[in-house]
């Protein structure tokens, strides 16, 4: 796994991976890109994935549909996922932080397209979510 980075004394300083425990309700993912890119491409595809399958169909339509609000007008939850919108596209995704790791996931199911990004150094999340919504370019393209 990575290293995360601190910003100090005018340098980035290297920190070591981080396992977060007892912090419930987190589930403190860590996952390898290229298993987190196979996710998010099942999630696009009804759950399927190359010749495989790791969730029904009907599962990802209720993981990703509305399971509470506020109120109707403002972005909810899904199960797992929560709703964000940026450009009239709805996007469902989920993003983390530890203390000196940064992630986020962003899938807009209408369009089959999908974005993951990951950081690691502190004080940067912020930075993270104004980047999501803008839906920036870069997408992956469910296959």
């Amino acid at each position: 796994m990575s290293g995360g980075y601190q910003w100090a004394d005018g340098r980035f300083q290297t920190k070591k991976f981080e396992i977060v425990n007892g912090a419930g309700p987190a589930g403190s993912v860590s996952s390898t890109a290229d298993d987190m890119a196979r996710f998010m491409l099942a999630h696009l595809n009804g759950g399927a994935f190359g010749t495989g399958r790791i969730l029904a169909d009907s599962t990802v339509a209720r993981m990703h549909a509305r399971a509470f609000t506020h109120d109707e007008r403002i972005p909810g939850f899904g199960l797992g996922f929560y709703e964000k919108s940026s450009h009239g596209l709805r996007i469902v995704g989920h993003g983390g932080d530890t203390r000196w790791f940064h992630s986020d996931l962003a899938l807009v199911p209408s369009e089959r397209l999908g974005e993951r990004l990951d950081g690691g150094s502190n004080g940067r999340a912020a930075r993270r979510k104004r980047r999501v919504t803008r839906l920036a370019p870069g997408f992956a393209l469910a296959s």
